[in-house]
């Protein structure tokens, strides 16, 4: 096919904003991310970290706000105490 074909037809293809659906693209149904924990040493306890969640530059946002840094090490089971206000939001 000439270039010219592939324009003429890609011009009457409707955008889907243009359809009255939303352009942005559907998320994959892969099932809930688990929790990471990430031990603070500011409080010396670990901290619930959603790590599909949005985080601020430099830091992982935990479930009950704590601030933990980028460099800290997320591991699939808690080591030390555990946040209280972070079990209780892991629970739900």
């Amino acid at each position: 096919m000439s270039p010219r074909v592939l324009v003429d037809r890609a011009a009457g293809v409707a955008s889907p904003a243009e359809r009255g659906r939303s352009a942005k693209p559907p998320a994959l149904e892969s099932g809930p991310v688990p929790l990471l924990w990430g031990w603070s040493r500011v409080d010396g306890r670990a901290h619930a970290v959603d790590p599909g969640g949005e985080h601020p530059a430099l830091v992982y946002l935990a479930r009950c706000g704590h601030r933990l840094l980028r460099r800290t090490i997320l591991r699939e089971v808690p080591s030390g105490r555990r946040c209280p206000a972070c079990v209780g939001g892991a629970d739900r």
